[in-house]
């Protein structure tokens, strides 16, 4: 039995066009330029690097006053900080910071309540980034309010973390500690977006006593508490499951 495939105009010209497209996505896909995907760092500086353009990681930390009292601690008022402090400086110096992100804590120990806000950046945007936030009204005005306890903030003629693993965890692998920074940077982004989409909802007034706002920004961080307790399974960690092929996690206690 013999099989006849009659070819018309139009049915050699789609073959062609099927080709071109395969032939471009196997090109894309087995590209190994993965600056491509990765944000426009300098991921091949040496550590001994010094240059004006050298970057390194910074720290600027929110300590906030706290009784030690667990029932006590309010982490709305990181909101404040996130929302208020860090997304204008994010907003201004987009170009300048090639990686950041937020750490939130709470502990019976010496730092306690802290909020932090993490960046890679060279020294001279390090230095205008902390003298921003020494400068702005809200950070006085928390200090002034004794919510805040303290500001701490790296000293930038002492750079120690230059590489983009410096500040992973060093119980990770290599591979992990150098690519963690790029995803927890998402996952900050994400919950900084949730926060302003909740402040537009919400209304909030930035005109008011910081007293009154903290009350909203309470109400604020309810609702994506809420969102992060009710949808956080499916499109958090179900997501992230299935990047990684849906393989167990190995689990220790």
């Amino acid at each position: 039995m013999s099989l006849i495939i009659k070819f018309t105009r139009h049915s050699i010209l789609y073959l062609i066009l099927i080709f071109l497209l395969t032939s471009c996505s196997v090109q894309s896909i087995t590209s190994s330029d993965h600056a491509t995907f990765f944000p426009k760092t300098d991921l091949s500086r040496s550590s001994n690097t010094e240059s004006k353009t050298s970057k390194y990681w910074w720290y600027a930390k929110f300590k906030f006053v706290w009784s030690k009292q667990k029932n006590t601690i309010n982490f709305a008022d990181n909101l404040i900080v996130a929302h208020q402090i860090i997304a204008p400086l994010l907003a201004t110096h987009q170009d300048s910071i090639n990686l950041w992100r937020f750490h939130r804590r709470a502990a019976l120990d010496d730092a306690g309540h802290q909020f932090s806000f993490i960046f890679y950046a060279t020294q001279e945007t390090a230095g205008t980034i902390f003298k921003t936030i020494e400068d702005n009204v809200v950070s006085k005005t928390l200090l002034k309010e004794n919510i805040l306890e303290k500001l701490k903030l790296d000293n930038i003629a002492q750079s120690k973390h230059p590489n983009i693993e410096d500040t992973s965890d060093k119980n990770w692998s290599q591979a992990i500690q150098k690519s963690w920074p790029y995803y927890i940077m998402g996952v900050s982004i994400l919950w900084l977006d949730l926060v302003n989409q909740e402040i537009i909802v919400s209304k909030l007034d930035t005109s008011q006593s910081i007293q009154l706002q903290r009350i909203q920004y309470k109400q604020i961080n309810e609702q994506i508490t809420r969102q992060w307790k009710e949808q956080g399974k499916h499109a958090f960690f179900h997501h992230i499951s299935a990047i990684f092929g849906y393989e167990p996690l190995e689990i220790r206690f």
